[in-house]
């Protein structure tokens, strides 16, 4: 089997070594990374990858990151498929490392029965702390118990795949779809080709082998430089979060808001005591043990320490509960936003359409008659 991860990154020279030497050593076997202009040494870093032989570097200087950020995670992941001969595509952001339950990444997608096209994985965000001269990974060792974001995804390699802005859903585009249950029907119209529906949606695993574990915010620095481009880079969606923000930046407030995002020992303490927060030292202890990633590479991925069947099981019980709840907050985040697109779409009906005998209908009959 054949892992190749897709990466969206910009100005991450804090965390990219990282990350790609982390999942090299859990199972992963080449990247296709875009850049997004960076300007502080993140390129550099990738190119020594490219020049091992581990990578694909694709240089995308547009401003205009929003609107296009799905384009290029889908282009991504049909390179992976028809370029690099992937059987699996992982998906992540610099700041997430995905985390097998036990053994490497590798032999937890190999055990997705082979109707399942899609598995999923949540995304609990870790505590920020205060800086020090250690690494982030040494420092924060203290995550959220069950994420709050949408989970992350990781997709058997299909040539016409398309992803969301932020990987977290994948599906055939109509053309590919069309293609391929065209080409596995016969006359009498026999069912489609495994995990895939008539719309092209993909079948989702319901198997969730491995976590990816967040770290959005590691030092004041670097989340200034999120919030540039949060706020600034290429035309975002609006949102109060990022009105607020930019208001904060451009009045030197930025400051104050990293401090209320750090976390005090107290604080911590109670989150654990409550059940809220949980210990997770699993990327500082696989980080200190991971080799270098361009010394030559054994045919055989070394595993992650494989945890007592007790733990291994109450692990997976619990991804489980994390994102079964993560997909049922989203359908009703979907069900909130389509009621209030329905309201909006009435209320717009009613004043291009009022009825007769109101007022406003009542003028609109008297200015089609003068007319």
């Amino acid at each position: 089997m054949r892992v190749v991860m897709a990466l969206k990154v910009r100005n991450e020279s804090d965390i990219i070594d990282v990350n790609l030497r982390h999942h090299l050593s859990h199972g992963v076997d080449f990247f296709v990374v875009t850049d997004n202009d960076s300007d502080d040494g993140t390129r550099e870093i990738l190119q020594r990858y490219a020049d091992a032989g581990l990578m694909e570097v694709i240089d995308e200087p547009h401003e205009d990151f929003w609107s296009r950020a799905h384009a290029w995670v889908t282009r991504m992941a049909r390179l992976a498929a028809e370029r690099h001969g992937a059987d699996w595509v992982l998906h992540a952001d610099a700041d997430e490392f995905w985390m097998p339950v036990a053994g490497s990444l590798k032999q937890g997608l190999e055990r997705v029965p082979e109707r399942y096209q899609v598995v999923l994985a949540p995304r609990p965000e870790f505590v920020p702390r205060p800086p020090g001269d250690e690494p982030f990974y040494e420092r924060m060792t203290v995550r959220e118990r069950y994420s709050r974001l949408r989970p992350k995804v990781a997709h058997r390699a299909l040539p016409g795949v398309e992803l969301h802005q932020g990987a977290h859903d994948v599906a055939l585009s109509e053309q590919a779809a069309a293609s391929i249950l065209r080409d596995s029907r016969a006359v009498t119209r026999f069912p489609g080709a495994a995990g895939v529906a008539d719309d092209g949606s993909l079948a989702w695993a319901p198997y969730w082998p491995a976590r990816v574990l967040h770290f959005p915010i590691r030092s004041y620095e670097q989340y200034r430089a999120r919030v540039e481009t949060i706020v600034f880079r290429g035309d975002p969606p609006v949102s109060e979060t990022r009105k607020r923000l930019r208001r904060r930046y451009n009045n030197d407030r930025l400051d104050r808001s990293y401090a209320k995002l750090v976390a005090a020992e107290p604080e911590i303490e109670r989150g654990i005591e409550a059940g809220r927060l949980v210990v997770d030292e699993r990327l500082r202890d696989a980080l200190r043990d991971s080799p270098d990633p361009f010394a030559p590479r054994s045919a055989e991925v070394a595993d992650s320490e494989s945890a007592e069947p007790a733990a291994e099981q109450a692990e997976l019980a619990e991804i489980e509960y994390d994102a079964m709840q993560a997909i049922a907050r989203n359908q009703r985040l979907l069900v909130r936003r389509l009621d209030r697109l329905q309201r909006q779409s009435g209320k717009r009906k009613a004043r291009l359409n009022p009825r007769p005998g109101t007022l406003p209908g009542r003028m609109l009959l008297r200015l089609r008659r003068s007319l």
